[in-house]
């Protein structure tokens, strides 16, 4: 008899991960909304939010999770994180429309340039100056990186000791 991983409910999983989150979201929307010279506020906080599920969807992808866990737990965690993501964008706008040009920076090779490119991609879009450029990327490089490389992990702890279901 061989050991049989006891099961964990996906939606649980992506609801307790979301409110786990919300920290770590508040910085980052907290950060955007004191950047100066940056566009309206709802810009911001738009961009913000994108950003961040798009690092969700970075982390999970890149986890030891299967592609076919990952079809079940991306819809799961998006439901999860659609109050806040209305709370601070609104109804009107979703998550998977805004958060494309941060997909694309994805490199598979480093979830640190991962980062740094989606950051890189926050803050052009928010039209930082180069003068603020250079202190804001390295302040979210940083807790993207952090962000991604702990999720991954978590994720992949997850998917060890637990069946998904």
């Amino acid at each position: 008899m061989y050991w049989q991983p006891p099961p964990i409910s996906a939606s649980k999983l992506a609801t307790d991960y979301v409110s786990g989150a919300r920290d770590f979201f508040d910085k980052v929307v907290d950060l955007c909304a004191r950047l100066e010279n940056t566009g309206d506020s709802e810009t911001r906080r738009q961009e913000a939010c994108a950003a961040l599920w798009a690092a969700m969807v970075t982390a999970i992808e890149a986890s030891s999770f299967t592609e076919e866990d990952c079809k079940h737990l991306l819809p799961l965690m998006l439901e999860a994180y659609l109050p806040y993501w209305e709370q601070h964008c609104g109804a009107q706008a979703h998550p998977q429309d805004h958060c494309s040009r941060y997909l694309q920076a994805r490199d598979a090779q480093s979830h640190l340039r991962t980062a740094a490119a989606m950051v890189d991609s926050l803050l052009e879009a928010l039209a930082v100056s180069d003068s603020s450029k250079a202190v804001y990327s390295k302040l979210f490089s940083a807790l993207f990186a952090h962000r991604i490389l702990s999720d991954v992990q978590h994720f992949n702890e997850i998917k060890s000791n637990y069946s998904l279901k």
